[in-house]
């Protein structure tokens, strides 16, 4: 049985850790326990090293609380950086190369470091205040 990607079995009667529909308990838990004697808190998390969920061999799980368990999950996803300079003012700025590469699809030609220095350009080139059309 499955509950998402997690599979569900019918654990060993002396097992005391939380059960589902009062019956079954997620394979990797019941793994860890048995192996451990130990049951999670209820800031920790049982982590599947290889990534595969239904991989619940001792070997690859592996004990970690909610914040090591994001921070691990948010090094995976790195985000590719692109570095451009300021259209206004020639500073070095970072975007993330997603943002950057929806923005070009669009038509975007000119970046800028910050929302002030778009206006800036914008005033520059005649067009009006965003707030305050009577401002050029």
């Amino acid at each position: 049985m499955r509950n998402g990607p997690y599979i569900l079995i019918t654990p060993p009667t002396n097992y005391p850790g939380k059960l589902y529909r009062k019956r079954y308990a997620y394979q990797h838990h019941v793994v860890w326990w048995e192996n451990t004697g130990e049951l999670l808190n209820q800031n920790e998390i049982i982590h599947h090293v290889n990534h595969n969920k239904h991989d619940n061999s001792f070997d690859n799980l592996q004990k970690l609380t909610e914040s090591e368990h994001a921070k691990l999950h948010g090094a995976l996803k790195k985000r590719a950086i692109i570095k451009l300079n300021c259209t206004f003012c020639s500073n070095e700025f970072e975007i993330e190369a997603r943002s950057f590469n929806s923005k070009t699809k669009m038509g975007q030609e000119n970046f800028y470091c910050c929302r002030s220095h778009q206006v800036k350009m914008q005033w520059k080139q005649g067009k009006k205040h965003p707030r305050n059309s009577s401002v050029p």
